[in-house]
């Protein structure tokens, strides 16, 4: 007498591929036209979000040589003035900017620099010290206003 195999794994014979769940929203499923919306809305910016996380550890950061350059300069020289230490990266020779005349280098605009400074802090390659102290705003100077000549 010969024996056949029960089914399932032992038989060897492939499994029924399962198809996947599907997760979408239906409209029947709501009592009303805005709850609907509501919901279908969530539900794309938590795959918008979902997709953004897989893509941001699919591809770390990679922080720009120059920016590693005028960390180390900046862990070196934490007290210098933003301006002085742009001065400072053009005379050693870290960092040139190039305008529209590609002929001339001059030194980083001092208004970029702090933004690179922060991401420099961001990336763990600068201490909180060594970034630029924010200067007070200009107080606001108001005059007495003038009577109004007319009656």
């Amino acid at each position: 007498m010969i024996e056949l195999p029960d089914e399932g794994e032992a038989s060897g014979a492939p499994l029924p591929e399962h198809k996947p769940v599907d997760t979408s929203l239906r409209r029947e499923d709501f009592d009303s036209t805005e709850a609907y919306l509501k919901a279908e809305k969530a539900d794309q910016i938590a795959r918008g979000l979902a997709t953004r996380k897989k893509n941001r550890e699919a591809k770390p950061k990679v922080m720009a040589g120059h920016i590693r350059a005028i960390a180390e300069a900046r862990k070196a020289h934490p007290t210098l003035s933003l301006r002085k230490f742009s001065q400072f990266l053009f005379d050693e020779g870290v960092y040139k900017s190039y305008g529209w005349d590609a002929q001339k280098a001059k030194p980083v605009n001092s208004a970029i620099l702090p933004v690179w400074l922060k991401q420099a802090r961001e990336a763990g390659l600068l201490p909180q010290k060594a970034l630029p102290k924010r200067t007070p705003k200009t107080p606001k100077v108001t005059y007495p206003r003038k009577p109004d000549p007319r009656p």
